[in-house]
């Protein structure tokens, strides 16, 4: 594969995932500004970041710059580091019965009738557990794995670029 046709793959990933990332980000920072959820805030901010982060890297990559793969692979980093952190803090921190006292007080009423409360403070833990464990399951494999990508595609696209700058030498 011609080196300019794998550098704007690369890049068009980059543009698609950078985007997609900052505009969660920003959503996800706005709702919680609105409802003013701090976890809520601070993972909007490092989504954005990470966003930002991975468009930066990608214009670096289009300058042909050193760094960019060092862009690339940290924003991916930052988001999966920030995913997994508040997964934790949902994990460790969130208690079932603070959730469920979050529910409309006739909802309340309507879930006693159904089922007993310890148990559905067990089933909200277990849901809980389901949703984040998988969360960060997801993130690792996703981000980790673009992570992965930009580091081992970068590398391939400078060793193709010193290769041929080795060859015009020798010409």
């Amino acid at each position: 594969m011609d080196i300019e046709k794998k550098r704007r793959r690369i890049a068009r990933i980059a543009a698609v995932n950078g985007w997609s990332v900052a505009v969660l980000g920003a959503l996800c920072l706005l709702c919680s500004l609105l409802w003013f959820n701090a976890a809520g805030i601070l993972i909007g901010l490092a989504a954005m970041a990470s966003g930002c982060m991975e468009l930066s890297g990608r214009r670096r990559l289009k300058q042909n710059r050193q760094e960019a793969r060092r862009r690339l692979a940290g924003s991916q980093l930052l988001l999966l580091a920030a995913v997994v952190l508040y997964s934790a803090y949902h994990l460790l921190l969130v208690q079932p019965k603070e959730i469920l006292m979050d529910f409309p007080p006739d909802v309340r009423m309507q879930l006693s009738q159904v089922m007993d409360p310890k148990d559905l403070q067990a089933l909200i833990a277990k849901a809980i557990r389901i949703l984040y464990l998988s969360l960060i399951a997801a993130t690792v494999l996703y981000q980790g794995g673009l992570c992965l990508y930009y580091t081992l595609a970068t590398r391939k696209l400078d060793r193709a670029a010193a290769g041929l700058q080795g060859e015009m030498v020798k010409r």
